[in-house]
């Protein structure tokens, strides 16, 4: 009989798309909460592949390896191919059939992923970091542009208050008037990332208000988390060429803080 048409030995992998599904859809909205239909198809996706892969490994590759033969090396060496062969296919085949997915607008990419990998390299009896970004080493900061230079130094607080928080007591982040680090292709991202480390941190930030995009972007992401904002230049004297700008200042950080209210249904 085949086993296609065993129900008996179908039945866990039909239960187990439900398990893997809810278990990956949980975590992946609770990160994307603006993108709930976008999470959900990707989800699909991700299951279909990991479902047929688990189902090939345990009813087909495992019988074929614990055959008996002529002597145990040969189901050795076959188990490490096999096991070789199936890292790679949870590895870079889940990562080839998300890009499959892409390329059959199934799958929506939620994340930009870059190359860049962080390098210790030893020098003059010392030792260093150096950021290799599209294979393309970079070692003093003139190497870098005042946007990626932000994003390293924001990452790397981000990296330090993450790995010295204790349990629920997560450390603060405090960032000073970013937005002119940033030119305008930068700050959407700039401010999703923020936002997002927002929802486990505390993140205390000042900024000017101007032309940036970065606090709209900041507040856009931040429906789930929430946005308070605090006008500073209410706390002083305002000099002869602020003073006639102040309503213009309240009108544009109500129009922020309305972009942070969750959307009505």
């Amino acid at each position: 009989m085949s086993i296609l048409n065993n129900k008996e030995k179908l039945r866990p992998y039909i239960w187990a798309v439900p398990v893997f599904f809810l278990l990956q859809f949980g975590h992946s909205v609770s990160q994307y909460p603006e993108s709930f239909f976008a999470v959900l198809f990707n989800n699909l996706w991700n299951v279909a592949y990991v479902i047929v892969l688990n189902f090939i490994l345990f009813e087909y590759s495992i019988p074929f390896v614990l055959r008996k033969r002529k002597t145990i090396i040969y189901n050795i060496l076959l188990g490490i191919l096999l096991l070789f062969l199936y890292m790679m296919l949870y590895s870079y085949g889940s990562h080839g059939w998300r890009l499959l997915g892409i390329q059959l607008h199934i799958y929506t990419p939620l994340g930009t992923f870059k190359s860049l990998d962080i390098l210790l390299e030893s020098r003059e009896k010392s030792l260093t970091l150096a950021l290799e970004i599209k294979r393309t080493r970079r070692r003093a900061s003139h190497d870098l542009s005042e946007s990626q230079r932000f994003f390293i130094d924001i990452a790397l607080r981000m990296a330090f208050a993450e790995f010295s928080s204790p349990g629920s007591g997560k450390a603060p982040l405090y960032i000073d008037t970013p937005e002119g680090s940033l030119d305008l292709a930068y700050e959407e991202q700039a401010g999703k990332m923020i936002a997002k480390f927002a929802k486990t941190h505390r993140v205390f930030m000042t900024a000017n208000v101007n032309t940036s995009q970065l606090l709209r972007s900041i507040a856009n992401h931040s429906r789930a988390s929430g946005l308070s904002i605090q006008r500073l230049y209410q706390w002083t004297e305002l000099s002869e060429v602020q003073a006639p700008q102040e309503r213009k200042f309240d009108r544009t950080l109500n129009e922020i803080e309305k972009l942070a209210k969750p959307k009505k249904k």
